[in-house]
């Protein structure tokens, strides 16, 4: 048996205070995968230790839509497959539903693509089930970007100039603008879902992404930058692009 996958799950008390209540913890037996919680946040995690509940296929397995675009095969160089999370056996009736959730959006974006908007391949489908969505790979995302050039003691990673700092706000202004004009909000902008590739920004991850006004469910902001809200509203994504602004610029 081998643990894939782990995360902490933590939850809100009554006087807004955050404190840990378990690990889900996700183990792969052969062709098998198996979902357990384990209390005690600082023991190793064992997996022949632990009170292990089989996942069903009908959580692990999904069908694209008909009409969807389907990844090349092979993939093209420099890309990378996003697969379904297992952590949220539990939380969902099927693994792939966020991230077909995801897929929607994608195939809006590749009939109208943006150069600071994350570029998609398509679905990746194999013996007819859904296995993940084909993206383009990324050099660094803007907080490995600043914190690289902030560590730079030579010409090679020099300082971010004022110019380049400005040019990358600019860039996720211009995606993000694009996204609105298609009828849609990120609702979860922050340094980490912005890459930077040839010192352009590069709006990425759409699990949150829903159209104006659709309710929000589950998802929402990345604890930090941003303030949950029922149903998705522009403002939240311009409010995030000036915490982004203000991240580099001070």
């Amino acid at each position: 048996m081998e643990v894939v996958a782990s995360e902490q799950v933590w939850e809100e008390t009554d006087s807004d205070e955050l404190v840990f209540d378990h690990i889900r913890v996700i183990v792969r037996q052969g062709t098998r995968y198996l979902f357990a919680r384990q209390r005690d946040r600082y023991a190793p995690i064992d997996a022949t230790t632990l009170d292990l509940e089989e996942i069903p296929d009908t959580f692990l397995h999904a069908q694209i839509p008909a009409g969807w675009t389907r990844a090349p095969d092979p993939l093209p160089a420099n890309t990378y497959i996003k697969q379904p999370n297992l952590l949220e056996y539990g939380e969902t009736s099927n693994c792939c539903t966020v991230l077909l959730q995801e897929a929607e959006i994608y195939e809006v974006l590749r009939q109208h693509p943006h150069p600071n908007v994350a570029r998609y391949y398509g679905c990746v489908v194999e013996k007819g089930r859904f296995r993940g969505i084909c993206l383009q790979r990324y050099s660094a995302t803007l907080k490995q970007h600043v914190k690289r050039h902030a560590k730079a003691k030579d010409e090679r990673e020099p300082a971010l100039s004022e110019t380049e700092k400005r040019r990358l706000v600019q860039g996720s202004r211009d995606g993000v603008a694009h996204l609105h004009r298609l009828g849609l909000v990120h609702n979860d902008l922050n340094p980490s879902n912005v890459m930077v590739e040839d010192d352009a920004a590069i709006i990425i991850d759409f699990d949150s992404c829903r159209r104006q006004g659709e309710p929000m469910g589950m998802k929402g902001p990345t604890p930090g930058w941003g303030i949950y809200t029922e149903h998705a509203n522009r403002e939240s994504d311009v409010r995030n692009l000036d915490q982004i602004e203000r991240y580099l610029l001070g």
